[in-house]
């Protein structure tokens, strides 16, 4: 699953049937990104890592069906040029 932040009030679920879970954002948001994990309920940065909370509402994207257990962190992937 590809966790997509533009900002802290445009967060998207892209590709939800990718197994390992991503969150992907711009380099000017980095400073920012502790704050918009707690803000949107993601969940947390511990060192490189994005810890996440299983009872974040995207989860309802991803079919849990298909999963046995959800992902309990997620790497950072920074976009190009904001």
């Amino acid at each position: 699953m590809i966790v997509q932040i533009n900002a802290y009030n445009d967060v998207h679920v892209i590709e939800p049937e990718v197994e390992a879970v991503c969150v992907i954002t711009h380099r000017a948001l980095l400073p920012y990104l502790p704050g918009i994990l707690r803000l949107t309920g993601i969940g947390y940065l511990e060192d490189q890592t994005v810890r996440l909370d299983p009872e974040w509402s995207g989860w309802s994207a991803v079919d849990r069906g298909k999963r046995t257990e959800l992902p309990r962190s997620a790497s950072i992937h920074v976009q190009a040029a904001y």
